[in-house]
This record gives structure tokens, sequence and C-alpha cells, in this order.
């Protein structure tokens, strides 16, 4: 008797060949037989006629980490329920581990209050071990953040390094890497990652080399300048002679959005001239961030604490003002998603600015001020036609860009709906609307090549000896239902979820088993 069976399903396995039909059985939380098992019995038997059977989506950038949601909500319900059974945290620069010092947590402050976080760990290997105890429902790896290892040796201060504190961040993400990381990320938008040039960045990734490890990063700029952006992504890997992988790829803003095409054309020259790049693309034309991004860099510089100093200076407040009207930026886009007031989330800014009487600029500052710095944002930026181009692309895949939630919505919260339906309406969107994809060649986008290109072994297929990480779903009614104005909403059409051979999603609904797995570097 097996533990776990499957049958009656279509297969997709992960690897790109046609559908077909087979039963599936687990032992002890992984793959032992494929065929037909009409006369096997099984604890748990799963009847999938009528279904897809495919291997759990991998989350390549997720931020349950630094959002604290695996801390609070475990369960990660809202992955969960969209088909995902791994996820990497660590992403655009930001990692829970290592701690310097004390105050090294504080780079996640603009993503959730640090002190929410019980930590009592300083390593790599420290924190992973906290994770375990925690039990996800999901499996869980890291990446190391390049701004948490830069305020590990400078601290707050933005600067080019120095020779010795090149060699002291160099030390951090070998070790890092050794204890179980999958690699470095950046953020080079960010205020306190913006100093580093690409040779400081290649110098980094030399170890990535050496120890094994990928190149993950946040591009510089996301909107005119984001060929030049590219490039610098692509020539550091190249420098360095590692793998990487583009966050989020996107063109944001009107005058951006013919720039796409081309930065496609650059990635796949890169990819067919032998060199190992991928990038993550999310199906929505909206992006979700934070407010604060928009303000300059001198505004943002020294952290948080400096920011809000400066905007409450009414000396140079004008000053603030001029730069954020020279954006030209569309205020009536600009949804607030996420503020402790209780009253801005869900509005535009243009709609708050109504209200007090306030310029949009001026409205933008005082909602900062109110709320020391944290708010987060969504805005109808991307043009939908190169979303759909860049998922075409033979080196995308698709992830979330999102955090766990449960269903119970927060007054001071309305989350992006890509963090409940992200793979639905992937799936739903691009292989049956448009058409633009097959199943087979979806499927990989979300399993196979992004655990591949982690290095993440038996995962990402369905297989023999590979770990019984599986999703039943309907081809017909998958579907997301997350919305902009009511983002606690689960997606249609996927009725199990297996993690590690256990079920954590039965008849559309959770069980509360938390499987889930800290994955390591090997």
């Amino acid at each position: 008797m097996y533990d776990l069976l499957v049958k009656n399903g279509q297969i997709i396995d992960g690897t790109g060949k046609p559908a077909f039909s087979a039963d599936i059985a687990a032992d002890q939380g992984t793959i032992v037989k494929i065929g037909n098992l009409s006369a096997a019995s099984a604890q748990t038997v799963i009847d999938a006629a009528g279904h897809y059977v495919v291997p759990g989506f991998i989350d390549i950038t997720n931020h349950s980490d630094v959002t604290a949601a695996l801390f609070h909500t475990p369960g990660l319900d809202s992955l969960v329920r969209q088909g995902i059974t791994t996820i990497i945290g660590g992403n655009c620069g930001v990692s829970l581990a290592p701690l310097v010092t004390a105050d090294t947590i504080h780079a996640i402050r603009k993503w959730a209050p640090t002190s929410s976080i019980n930590v009592n760990w300083i390593s790599v290997s420290e924190f992973l071990k906290e994770v375990e105890k925690i039990r996800p429902a999901v499996n869980f790896g890291t990446l190391v953040g390049h701004g948490t290892l830069r305020r590990g040796v400078i601290g707050e201060e933005q600067r080019v390094l120095s020779l010795e504190e090149l060699s002291s961040l160099k030390l951090l993400l070998k070790t890092a890497i050794r204890e179980g990381a999958f690699g470095l990320s950046t953020n080079l938008s960010a205020s306190h990652e913006a100093p580093a040039t690409p040779d400081e960045l290649i110098e980094i990734s030399k170890v990535l080399k050496s120890e094994g490890g990928i190149y993950k990063t946040h591009l510089r700029n996301e909107g005119i300048s984001l060929i030049a952006s590219v490039n610098e992504a692509l020539q550091i890997a190249h420098g360095a002679k590692v793998p990487v992988s583009i966050s989020h790829l996107k063109a944001i803003g009107r005058k951006a959005w013919p720039l796409m095409k081309r930065a496609l054309k650059m990635i796949e020259r890169t990819q067919k001239s032998g060199e190992d790049v991928i990038f993550d693309v999310s199906p929505y034309a909206s992006t979700g961030s934070q407010l604060s991004a928009l303000l300059s860099p001198w505004v943002r510089e020294g952290g948080f604490g400096h920011m809000i100093e400066r905007l409450r200076d009414r000396s140079i407040r004008p000053t603030i003002v001029e730069d954020l009207a020279g954006l030209t930026l569309h205020f009536d886009r600009i949804r607030v998603a996420e503020a402790e007031d209780g009253i801005s989330p869900g509005k535009t800014i243009a709609d708050l600015a109504i209200r007090s009487g306030l310029s949009p600029e001026d409205t933008m500052i005082e909602l900062l001020v109110a709320n020391s710095g944290r708010v987060s944002i969504i805005g109808k930026t991307i043009h939908r036609k190169n979303i759909a181009r860049a998922v075409r692309n033979a080196t995308a895949v698709v992830a979330t860009n999102g955090s766990g939630f449960s269903d119970v919505s927060d007054g001071y919260l309305l989350p992006h709906p890509r963090s409940f339906g992200t793979f639905p309406r992937y799936f739903y969107r691009y292989v049956n609307q448009e058409k633009i994809l097959s199943w087979e060649e979806a499927v990989i986008k979300a399993t196979s090549l992004p655990a591949r290109f982690l290095g993440i072994p038996n995962r990402g297929l369905i297989a023999e000896k590979y770990a019984a990480d599986i999703v039943v779903l309907s081809p017909d009614t998958i579907r997301d239902r997350a919305t902009y104005e009511n983002p606690y909403l689960f997606p249609g059409g996927i009725p199990y979820v297996i993690v590690n051979g256990a079920v954590v999603v039965s008849g559309g609904a959770m069980t509360g088993n938390r499987p889930g797995k800290v994955l390591r570097r090997k």
C-alpha cells in the first residue's frame, strides 16, 4: 500500500512531453511509481479524472520572508491555493540573514515592522533552522540580499566599498552560500545599493562562480533607462561568469514601453551565446512597489529615519515637490495598497489630494510622513502587449513577486492580487484565452525551468524519485478571482495541491497540513 495515489489524470510532467494518461504513487514524500496503477491501493487516493496533474509551481520571486508572512501566516494560504509548492525568498537585495549587527534587520522595515519578528539568528544556517521550526506549508529556499550584506559591512552609509569592505562582504557571501543560500540578489534601484558599480558587483559575484550560485537582480531602472540596466545585468553575469536572473522584467511607463522588445532581444542573444540567463514575469499590468521609491535618491539617502526628517523639513519641501512634479506621475493611477493610517488603502493619490485640499505631490509627502515611510502602492504602468511578448520568450518564467496571505481581510492592507492569483491568471490568460503557449510549454515555465536554473534537485518534474510536489488542476475552470478592489479571493480550478506527498489543499480547501521543507543549495 502506498501513502498517496493520484489516479486517472492527464499528466503534464514538466519536460515538454505531450500530456499522457497515468497514475502516480508516492511514499514518504517521493514519487515512486508512474503508470497503470489501477490495482494499487493507498492511504490517500485522489481521483484526478478530467484534470491535469502537473508538478508543483516554483515561485522564484517571493517576499513572504521580508513581509514576515512566513512567521505570522506559515500556511501561506494565498500561495498554496494557486498551486505554489516552493518559494524562494531573499529577493530584491533584502534577506533575513546574515545579520552582522542587530541593526541589519532594519533592511526589511519598508516591508514590515521589524518588531513583528522574534529574531534569534545571525547566520543563514541559523535562519534556515528557524524556518524549519516554523514548518511552513510550502518548501522554502533563500537568496542573500546585497543590501543586507552592505548594511552589515557599512551600516546605513551609501557609497562605494573600500577594498577591505569588499573583502568582508565577499566573505559573508561565501559563508552564506556554503550554508545553503542559492545565490545573491540585488536591487540596484534602492538607495543603499545604487552606489555599487558594475566592477564592484562583478567582483562580488565571482564568489558565486567559485562557490556555486546565481546572480538575481532587480534592475537599476525599469523605465526609460531599461536597456542600459538590462545591459548592466548581463555584463555583470558575463564578467563573473555566473547564471543571471532578472526579477520581474518589465517596462514601466509609456515612454519605456517601446524598449521592451529590444530588451528581450538582448536577453535572447545572450542566451544563444551560451550564457545562462532567465527572467521572471508577472501576468498583471499593474506593478506593486513602495511609494518612497518614487522619491529622488537624495531624499532617501541614509535610510527611513533621515528620509522622514527631510520630508518634514519645510525648507527643502519645495525642492522635493519640484522633483516629483518633474516625473509627470499619473497620481490617478497610483493606488495605496498598504498604510497604517487606516484611511488611505484602496484610494489613489489623486483621491487623497482632493480630500486633503493639497497638491498630489504634497499629499504623497504627507502620506509618507503619517505612515513613517511604510506605504505600498499599486500602479497601472505596464503595456499588456509587452507582458505577452515576455511570456512567449523561451527564457521566461512566471513568478508572483508577492507574499502569502490568508483569506481574512486586513483593513490596513490591500495587497496586490498577484499574491492570490498569479499562476492561475497566467494559465487562464496565456494558455486558454490568448493561446500564446501550449499547456506543456506553460508548465515548464512554472516548474522545471526555475528548478533547473536554481539548481534544486529532484523537484520541478513529475518523475520517479522526485519529490511528490503535485498540483491537480482543471484546464477548463482554472482562473484567478482576486481583484484590485477585493484581492482576498482564492482562485478556482485547483482542487488539490500536494507538498512532499502530503495533501495541503483538498477539494479546494486548506487541510491544515504544513509539510514544507527548507531547501539548501547543494
